[in-house]
């Protein structure tokens, strides 16, 4: 038997298998007796109980036998679709491009009758892809190897795009997490001496230089001062390094020190807030009694604030409320809170909208 005629087991199209055997036969020469027990030896499985179950004189020869077979095996034969139906080919929902290629080449090879042009155009009907579809569209291939060509291209492409995406976003996941668990250091190279940019520290009621005499055991002893910067002025004296270059209160290192004692709560004491709340609830406590006790609200939490002008006013209900004016040296380009007493409730820090003046926030 020629190594290329394989057996048949009743599954697969008839007619492929009687294609491959008769060319075999012809190449070989064989009688048409041969033939036919040839034939019978490719049959296998459901094939072979088939030949076996043949009723006895009932195959006179070779042409007998491949119409019996045919008429037995029909059902096994290949659907042949009309080539109208390449355009019913379409890309399936979650299907890939390359598994689309695969089923058209399946489904196309079933068709008889379509001419090349018909099956590219089909292709390019069906696929859903829009930037495939357009590097189709821009230069039409004129042969169906010229487009799986492209389309092959396109896919690796793909592919590479998004592992390079998938490194990519990987990395910046991985810098942002960097980012959020870092802890920020606070900058006071650029903080102004003149007091203006101190909302970048904690608000304290004492000087650096007062609070450093009174909590002296509570700060390790500095480096030397070595840079310029540091040995500013000789006529100044750094109670904190011990040595001429800077006052006590300029000394940039004892003010991150002492914002790092205040952050970690070993200067409760000392910060502004803290403290004028403790004075504010003392005289509460004093003045009203504990059941005519004001609650507090906070609108919000400023680092500190600077009072250029405070100006105190009571409202009857029936009044109309209204402040005196204020002039630009009495500090009004600044903002202008309001601390109310409304219903019991101490309200702080109302903020005056600067462009209105019946607005308030």
């Amino acid at each position: 038997m020629p190594n290329n005629v394989k057996t048949y087991d009743g599954t697969s199209d008839p007619e492929d298998h009687l294609k491959i055997f008769q060319a075999a036969t012809q190449v070989e020469r064989w009688a048409m007796p041969t033939w036919c027990h040839m034939f019978n030896s490719t049959l296998i499985r459901v094939a072979g109980v088939w030949f076996d179950e043949l009723p006895p004189e009932s195959i006179d020869g070779y042409n007998d036998l491949k119409a019996a077979f045919l008429a037995y095996f029909m059902q096994q034969k290949k659907y042949v679709k009309d080539p109208v139906e390449i355009y019913n080919i379409k890309q399936r929902d979650g299907e890939t491009i390359e598994e689309f290629m695969k089923r058209f080449k399946i489904e196309t090879g079933r068709m008889r009758g379509a001419p090349e042009c018909m099956r590219i155009f089909g292709f390019m009907h069906g696929v859903n892809n829009p930037e495939l579809i357009k590097r189709l569209n821009e230069h039409v291939p004129k042969t169906l190897e010229e487009m799986m060509t492209t389309t092959a291209a396109f896919i690796r492409g793909e592919i590479t795009a998004a592992s390079k995406k998938k490194v990519h976003t990987t990395w910046k996941s991985q810098d942002q997490s960097k980012r959020h668990t870092s802890v920020p250091r606070p900058d006071f190279r650029s903080q102004p001496k003149d007091g203006r940019g101190s909302n970048k520290f904690t608000p304290l009621t004492r000087t650096p230089k007062e609070i450093f005499a009174a909590e002296s055991g509570k700060f390790k002893p500095p480096p030397p001062m070595v840079t310029l910067v540091e040995k500013g002025s000789s006529n100044k004296f750094c109670e904190f390094h011990n040595d001429k270059g800077h006052s006590t209160d300029e000394c940039v290192q004892l003010k991150k020190l002492i914002e790092e004692l205040a952050r970690a709560g070993k200067l409760s004491h000392f910060i502004k807030e803290i403290r004028q709340d403790k004075d504010q609830q003392k005289t509460s406590k004093k003045d009203a009694p504990a059941k005519d006790k004001a609650a507090t609200i906070y609108m919000i939490q400023p680092w500190q604030r600077v009072t250029r002008q405070k100006v105190t006013q009571s409202f009857d209900r029936v009044r109309e409320i209204t402040f005196p004016p204020l002039t630009i040296s009495k500090g009004t380009e600044g903002p202008l809170v309001i601390e109310a007493e409304i219903g019991r409730y101490v309200v702080h820090r109302m903020y005056i909208d600067g462009g209105s003046s019946i607005e308030v926030l």
